[in-house]
């Protein structure tokens, strides 16, 4: 079984670690994108939470199709 990140409703410290490791993340390719001028910050954030998304998707497919061949 996988680990938790949360406590109930609670941020574990390992969750709040992992957030500001990835906020940190994404502010440094914010900087780097806009080093040619501002971006739209609509469009970085749909840019961020589709790659994200697909991340979180193709782990969970490949940790399922894992399983199944487990079996």
């Amino acid at each position: 079984m996988a680990r938790r990140l949360f406590n109930d409703t609670e941020w574990t410290p390992e969750a709040l670690r992992l957030m500001i490791h990835i906020r940190g993340v994404v502010d440094k390719v914010l900087r780097q994108s806009e080093s040619a001028g501002p971006l739209d910050l609509r469009d970085f954030h749909y840019v961020v939470s589709s790659a994200v998304s697909e991340v979180v998707a193709e782990t969970s497919i490949r940790r399922r199709l894992s399983d199944e061949l487990d079996r």
